[in-house]
């Protein structure tokens, strides 16, 4: 609340590196609950489209998707707690501690037997803790994508897991078009776009930038006429790009 941040990129960048740091922390050790998560996106969402009200905003399951798809590479807290817990297990795996192992061999030794010689042979444990179902589950999706196998145990890291596991929503504009916008989405990121513009263009692809007129549909404003321009100049979205006195 302090600083000033003017782009949308700027807000996503913050939360990533000050706030969801954080999160990631624990979420490492403990599986964090979809209610939890629900209250973090909540949170994460009010603080991107700060000062912008309730409206025009582009959802939020599309700001997951990498820039070349249409979003703003926003992490998917869903998909990381995933992803955490597998590579914090697969790293126990790999560091060669007997106690570790072993620990983890008497929970779900069933399950890693085929990455780990000599795992499930022991004694295993009848009832199984939510925990390790939880971490029985993440794993066993990566495997059944072929993703984690006894080759790939030791240079599987959490960003790998991240992309494999990772399935979010197509913007709306896209589905609602014909067209092809993998070169829409390209050229939004051409370096000589500077972040304001890119914002703004980022909100009329995505179909809510809040022109006067927009506004005007939807019940905000008492009229649809530009402020800036001389006479009755309905500010819709050709006029703000086009005869706009700005």
């Amino acid at each position: 609340s302090s600083r000033i941040l003017s782009t949308l990129q700027q807000r996503v960048e913050v939360i990533r590196m000050f706030a969801l740091s954080r999160v990631y922390y624990v979420a490492s050790i403990l599986p964090i609950k979809a209610s939890m998560v629900k209250k973090f996106e909540s949170l994460m969402g009010k603080f991107i489209w700060q000062g912008s009200g309730k409206i025009l905003r582009v959802a939020f399951g599309e700001l997951k998707n990498e820039h070349l798809s249409g979003g703003l590479n926003m992490p998917c807290l869903t998909t990381m707690r995933e992803a955490l817990l597998s590579s914090q297990c697969l790293r126990l795996l790999r560091s060669g501690d007997d106690k570790s192992i072993s620990h983890l061999d008497y929970w779900m030794g069933y399950l890693l037997t085929d990455l780990v010689p000599g795992l499930g042979l022991g004694e295993q444990a009848v009832d199984t803790p939510e925990y390790f179902s939880k971490l029985g589950d993440c794993l066993a999706v990566l495997m059944i994508s072929e993703l984690l196998s006894a080759s790939t145990l030791k240079t599987l890291t959490n960003r790998m897991i991240y992309r494999d596991i990772a399935s979010f929503v197509t913007p709306k504009v896209v589905n609602e078009s014909v067209l092809d916008y993998k070169l829409v989405w390209k050229r939004l990121q051409s370096p000589v776009v500077n972040p304001e513009a890119r914002d703004v263009l980022f909100l009329l692809i995505h179909n809510k930038l809040p022109v006067l007129e927009r506004l005007f549909r939807i019940g905000v404003k008492q009229d649809p006429y530009c402020l800036h321009c001389a006479g009755a100049e309905v500010a819709d979205i050709e006029h703000f790009f086009s005869s706009c006195v700005r």
